[in-house]
């Protein structure tokens, strides 16, 4: 049972690394000091797994299993802070299409504005866009911060707890980046409706005026 134990948290890891593998906004350091963490950690339990096969003293045994759960922390720790990173990263990917399209969405609403058309809605809904957008960035980077240097509490209780909050905050903050972007994708929705509307209103205006002269 310890054995099987053991080759889930590896396998866990592994799948972790893959998901780090593919992150594409965290810095390169950042990366590899998760995957030499993951590295390190799949070591620790191949060796223990190996010492837990040949331990003969039926305490050594106990304390060996008891080490899986309460010694490297897998689960409750390096799993977590690996998905809380990867997390973070995959809000900067998307922080990154919805500023290239605040950028296009901005060149409409000059050209609307430039046409007389009342863009007020559509710029209010663009700067709760980048507002959004910049706390939502301010977050997933904290939540990363809050983690990223936290270490197995070996037993040791205060350190346990400490760990915890931490994870629990930084979860808490990737969370709000989350519902950040939903409410952004919204008012980029907003935004489109109301530039349509703008062109719609202007090509009635064009066919009305050509129709009456």
């Amino acid at each position: 049972k310890a054995q099987r134990e053991i080759d889930r948290r590896i396998e866990s890891l592994r799948k972790l690394d893959t998901r780090v593998n593919a992150m594409v906004r965290v810095s390169d350091s950042l990366k590899q000091a998760i995957q030499s963490n993951n590295e390190a950690q799949i070591k620790i339990l191949t060796d223990l797994k190996a010492k837990i096969a040949a331990d003969e003293d039926l305490d050594t045994l106990k304390t060996d299993i008891k080490s899986i759960t309460q010694g490297y922390r897998v689960y409750a720790l390096v799993i977590p802070q690996g998905h809380i990173t990867a997390a973070a990263d995959r809000i900067a990917n998307i922080t990154v299409v919805m500023q290239s399209i605040g950028v296009k969405l901005q060149a409409r609403i000059d050209a609307a504005a430039a046409t007389g058309g009342d863009v007020t809605a559509a710029t209010a809904s663009l700067k709760k866009v980048a507002d959004n957008i910049k706390l939502a960035q301010s977050k997933a980077l904290g939540a990363v911060n809050a983690v990223i240097a936290l270490t197995p509490d070996n037993g040791d209780a205060a350190k346990r707890e400490a760990n915890a909050t931490a994870l629990k905050g930084a979860q808490a903050d990737i969370k709000a980046a989350n519902k950040l972007l939903v409410e952004a994708r919204v008012e980029l929705g907003k935004i489109a409706k109301s530039l349509s509307t703008l062109k719609a209103g202007a090509s009635a205006t064009t066919t009305t005026s050509a129709g009456t002269e």
